[in-house]
């Protein structure tokens, strides 16, 4: 019984923090490999060291003057690679 009521808990914990980083992951920006977070509150997960691809040359669009979300400083237009399209595309990455 003892076994069974540690395995409840241990799931609980590890289901309960796969949520914590349910919004961030980790993504080519620029080349380099960071966390990107869909909110200001996400948990950052530490991101392994891996190869990016080239970023191509490109002009960054037009950015909109606009208040950065609670939490963030600061917000730039950045390419961030696309694992589905197989390529980099400007998002707005605040931090």
């Amino acid at each position: 019984m003892r076994a069974l009521t540690s395995s409840f808990w241990i799931g609980i914990v590890l289901l309960s923090s796969t949520n914590v980083y349910a919004d961030c992951q980790c993504a080519c920006v620029n080349g380099h490999i960071q966390a990107v977070c869909a909110g200001a509150q996400g948990v950052k997960p530490f991101c392994p060291p891996r190869i990016c691809a080239f970023t191509p040359p490109s002009v960054a669009p037009v950015q909109q003057p606009r208040i950065p979300p609670m939490g963030t400083s600061k917000c730039e237009q950045k390419q961030v690679y696309n694992e589905t399209a197989h390529g980099y595309e400007w998002q707005e990455v605040c931090n």
